[in-house]
């Protein structure tokens, strides 16, 4: 199977099916990329027929371009934080999710905000954080994860002498979900 390029039409699953030679197995919709997993008739090492994720982006709005998704590695290293010594330092952002480092200095804090459609996930991997959550503060220390629903409010500060350092999660991806709001009075 190929990469195949075609015109969009309205009957998105007709076109993708006559583009792709019927191969198509299921669609999944993701603001305005669309993943769609196919089948191929490649082999590999084993002899095992292979599975396949193609990306459609932009559609309706431009061309039919279907690029094959593969697994792809990410070394941290390669990665800088938004802060440069703090901050998230994102290895994957969309389509589907965003994967993130979080490091904060002592006194450091992220503004308070909530997401939309997102929700969120701190796992520590170092230090220890106050996450507040709806006006709630919390300490977390390594080993314990915080899942945030979309609309809840979470601020988090590092109020310890020792920097926090913890994975961040967010799905499914949106480009612009996070909407800041005052912080809490602590």
């Amino acid at each position: 199977m190929k990469k195949s390029q075609g015109i969009c039409g309205p009957r998105l699953a007709c076109d993708l099916l006559f583009i792709m030679g019927g191969v198509s197995e299921k669609f999944q919709t993701c603001s305005d990329t669309f993943l769609v997993e196919v089948f191929s008739h490649r082999f590999n090492e084993t002899g095992e027929n292979t599975r396949a994720v193609w990306e459609v982006t932009n559609f309706p709005y431009s061309p039919l371009v279907l690029k094959e998704r593969q697994m792809y590695i990410i070394d941290e290293k390669d990665k800088e934080y938004r802060f440069g010594d703090s901050g998230p330092k994102y290895l994957v952002q969309g389509p589907r999710m965003n994967f993130a480092i979080v490091q904060f200095m002592p006194g450091q804090d992220f503004h308070a905000h909530y997401h939309e459609v997102m929700e969120e996930n701190f796992y520590i991997l170092e230090g220890n954080v106050t996450i507040v959550v709806n006006g709630e503060p919390n300490t977390f220390g390594p080993g314990q994860l915080i899942h945030i629903e979309p609309l809840e409010v979470h601020y988090l500060i590092n109020n310890s002498s020792s920097v926090v350092r913890m994975v961040a999660s967010l799905a499914p991806f949106q480009q612009a979900d996070k909407i800041e709001v005052d912080n809490p009075v602590l």
